[in-house]
């Protein structure tokens, strides 16, 4: 696969925007993400990663799940 996206563009900035647009606290959604472009938004929402992700990716992530199901099941 191969996103090409602007490079001022970013999953964590979408996020700001609706969480603005929609006069939502930060501190309630939950991020999962297993690769290199997740970064920021699993760095700034304080984000959550799965066994298979990428070794850096881990470094940075609140708690690494078996899927997604396991990281919501255990946070909601």
């Amino acid at each position: 696969a191969l996103d090409i996206v602007k490079n001022d563009i970013s999953k964590s900035m979408g996020l700001n925007i609706v969480l603005q647009a929609n006069n939502w606290q930060k501190n309630k959604i939950l991020t999962i993400g297993d690769s290199p472009n997740d970064l920021p938004m699993i760095r700034q929402f304080n984000g959550f990663t799965i066994n298979s992700a990428d070794k850096d990716v881990k470094k940075h992530a609140a708690k690494i799940y078996d899927n997604v199901a396991d990281m919501l099941m255990n946070n909601l």
